[in-house]
């Protein structure tokens, strides 16, 4: 019986971890206008960007930015927004935005600002964000990227 209980319990996880996965879209695009320390950098195309509907009128924007310039790792973006009327605003200010990640260590990402629209298959947002802390930031950085379903 234990055996039977927990396999439906299994079963019942992996469905739910199914459709959480099944509600993220991904987008790609192209990362533009990105400047790091006040220094502008190239474009960078075929960048991907997930949103998934939370269910309480936020959403988790999510995506990987591989190594631009000098930077010296890969960073993850996870931040969650809303969406009202395809306008993309924070849900919070100053918090945790992302990780950058080197060989030798990983380093909290702050966002200072989130802006931008969601319009059919069309997303499109800027990003700025900070590393250090709230009285006292260091290493801006801000990117536009416009990406399609």
């Amino acid at each position: 019986m234990k055996q039977k209980f927990f396999s439906i319990l299994i079963i019942f996880t992996c469905l739910f971890g199914f459709i959480a996965s099944a509600n993220a879209e991904n987008y790609v695009g192209t990362l533009s206008n990105v400047t790091m320390n006040g220094k502008h950098f190239n474009d960078v195309a075929n960048t991907v960007f997930s949103l998934t509907d939370n269910g309480d009128g936020t959403y988790l924007l999510q995506g990987e930015i591989q190594k631009i310039g000098k930077m010296p790792g890969t960073i993850s973006i996870n931040v969650p927004v809303y969406i009202i009327n395809g306008t993309i605003s924070p849900t919070a200010k100053n918090r945790e935005a992302g990780i950058l990640k080197t060989a030798f260590m990983k380093q909290k990402i702050k966002l200072r600002n989130i802006s931008g629209s969601l319009q059919g298959g069309l997303l499109h947002f800027v990003i700025e964000t900070y590393a250090g802390w709230d009285i006292f930031p260091m290493f801006p950085a801000s990117v536009t990227f416009d990406g399609t379903k």
